[in-house]
C-alpha cells in the first residue's frame, strides 16, 4: 500500500469535477491554472485539508446561528456542460461566502464567485468572510454584467477542456502561488502542441 498515493487519490476526488461538469471556482480565476489542474492533478497541501474541514465545522453552525440554508447547489447549462457551484450559506437576503485564508485581502476572484451565486440564487447582494488570524467582512451588490463573464469564461473554458492545448497564460496576483507556475512559464508554443 502506497499511503501517499492514496492520500492523493482520495484529495483529488474532492477537489476534481466530474465529466460534465464545470466548477464556479475553475471559471472565476486563472482558467490556465484550472486547465493544468484538471490535466495533472493538484497537490494535496494542509490549506487545502483546512479549508475542507473549517467550511464542514463553521457552515453548519452559522447557517443555525443566522438562519440560512448553506451548501446550497447552483447549476447553470453552458453549451453541453452545466456550471455547479455551491454557495457556502444562502440567507433572507444575501449569499455569504467563507473563506479561510492566511491573507485577509479579498481577491476579486472570490467577489466574482459569490456574485455567480447571489445572481444565480435571485440575490441582490452578498458578502465575504475571510477568516485568517482575524476576520475580515465586506458587503457587494449583486451584478448581472460580472455574471455574464463569469457565463462567457465557462464557455471559453469548456471550448479549452476539449482540446489539448491549454488557455493563454492570465497573469494576476495569483501566479506567485500557483503550483503550475513552472509548467505555465514554460509557453510552450502553439507548433509544439500541435506536434
Amino acid at each position: 500500500m502506497n499511503l501517499k498515493e492514496i492520500i492523493r487519490k482520495v484529495m483529488q476526488r474532492e477537489v476534481t469535477p466530474p465529466e460534465g461538469e464545470v466548477w464556479v471556482t475553475e471559471v472565476c480565476g486563472c482558467l490556465r491554472r484550472a486547465w493544468f489542474k484538471r490535466r495533472f492533478g493538484e497537490e494535496v497541501t494542509k490549506d487545502m485539508i483546512a479549508g475542507i474541514k473549517g467550511h464542514d465545522i463553521l457552515l453548519p453552525r452559522l447557517a443555525e446561528e443566522l438562519g440560512c440554508a448553506y451548501e446550497v447547489r447552483i447549476e447553470i447549462p453552458v453549451n453541453d456542460h452545466v456550471l455547479v457551484g455551491k454557495a457556502d450559506l444562502v440567507c433572507d437576503d444575501r449569499v455569504i461566502e467563507l473563506k479561510i485564508s492566511n491573507s485577509l485581502h479579498i481577491r476579486d476572484e472570490w467577489v466574482l464567485q459569490a456574485n455567480t451565486y447571489a445572481v444565480a440564487l435571485g440575490k441582490d447582494k452578498f458578502t465575504i468572510a475571510v477568516i485568517g488570524n482575524s476576520i475580515v467582512t465586506e458587503d457587494f451588490k449583486a451584478n448581472r454584467a460580472l455574471f455574464k463573464v463569469v457565463l462567457e469564461a465557462t464557455k471559453t473554458y469548456i471550448k479549452y477542456l476539449k482540446g489539448d492545448v491549454p488557455p493563454p497564460p492570465m497573469r494576476g496576483d495569483w501566479c506567485k502561488y500557483c503550483p503550475y507556475r513552472k509548467e505555465c512559464n514554460k509557453e510552450k508554443s502553439i507548433t509544439e502542441y500541435m506536434r
